[in-house]
């Protein structure tokens, strides 16, 4: 559910509010529209961009810190789509208005996953830079400041961890 919410957020406003008016014990009447959206979505953005040098980087909305959230708990803990549910909370906390943030917080909560975990961010951090969205001195990271709408950002390592850190 954390990738489908994922693609609501970087694609699909209205994909996401369908998501949003159910919850756990509710989606399974809307499953096979919503996994065919999801793989819709999906198809489209890989068609556009091959060799993940563009728009592609958008499906990696909450990985930046989900994987570290899976590596911090050696990968036993959270599960990936865990750990992607909390990534997206975090860098939408961080960068974009509290009415988005409550509305994805509320969505991932309706489908039992976090929004946060017990680690220290400074805990959780050196793990982003191992990510495989680092580019050299750089990371890229995505952010949904409106749901729907996807906004790739670079920063160097240390500007990240500066302002996540925060």
């Amino acid at each position: 559910m954390a990738e489908a919410i994922k693609y609501g957020m970087i694609k699909d406003k209205s994909l996401f509010e369908k998501i949003a008016e159910r919850n756990l014990d509710t989606i399974e009447e809307i499953m096979d529209e919503l996994v065919y959206s999801c793989i819709d979505i999906k198809r489209q953005v890989v068609e556009a961009d091959e060799f993940e040098s563009g728009e592609r980087m958008t499906l990696n909305f909450g990985h930046t810190l989900g994987h570290a959230v899976e590596g911090f708990y050696n990968y036993s803990t959270y599960t990936h789509g865990s750990g992607v549910a909390v990534g997206m909370c975090y860098i939408t906390d961080k960068f974009c208005d509290k009415d988005v943030y409550n509305k994805l917080a509320d969505c991932v909560k309706a489908y039992r996953l976090p929004i946060d975990v017990p680690a220290k961010m400074s805990e959780l951090l050196p793990f982003c830079a191992k990510d495989k969205k680092r580019d050299s001195d750089s990371i890229s990271y995505i952010v949904c400041r409106e749901i729907g709408k996807a906004e790739i950002c670079r920063a160097t390592v240390d500007e990240f961890f500066g302002i996540m850190g925060e």
